[in-house]
């Protein structure tokens, strides 16, 4: 058999299994009250080899970053910016990601 033939199968074996098993609940807020969360990672430092590190910066924009809607996120700011700037400094690849906001011009917090 084909790898592809396997996969097909398992696939298909997955979503039967899958829809099989009996819903203990219609949506995740059914069971909000009985879901964990797990504790918070240990923080460390570590060594990152700019060659093969990037650095990915996702929607940090005037539309979803704001004093009105997320003031924690405009407090980070300058520690993003100072993460930015060691990544440049580095060498390492930046790349930028802006969530495509409809009816508004999109724009940098800060350039």
């Amino acid at each position: 058999m084909t790898r592809l033939c396997c996969l097909l199968l398992l696939t298909a074996l997955a979503a039967v299994l899958g829809y099989s098993a009996p819903a203990s609940a219609e949506t995740v807020i059914d069971e909000w009250q009985t879901i964990k969360a797990p504790p918070a990672p240990q923080l460390k430092s570590v060594t990152l080899d700019p060659k093969t590190t990037a650095l990915l910066m996702v929607d940090i924009i005037k539309q979803t970053c704001n004093e009105k809607m997320r003031p924690r996120c405009v407090a980070a700011v300058p520690k993003i910016e100072k993460l930015l700037g060691a990544a440049r400094a580095s060498g390492a690849t930046v790349i930028y990601a802006l969530f495509p906001v409809p009816h508004r011009q999109r724009s940098p917090i800060r350039s």
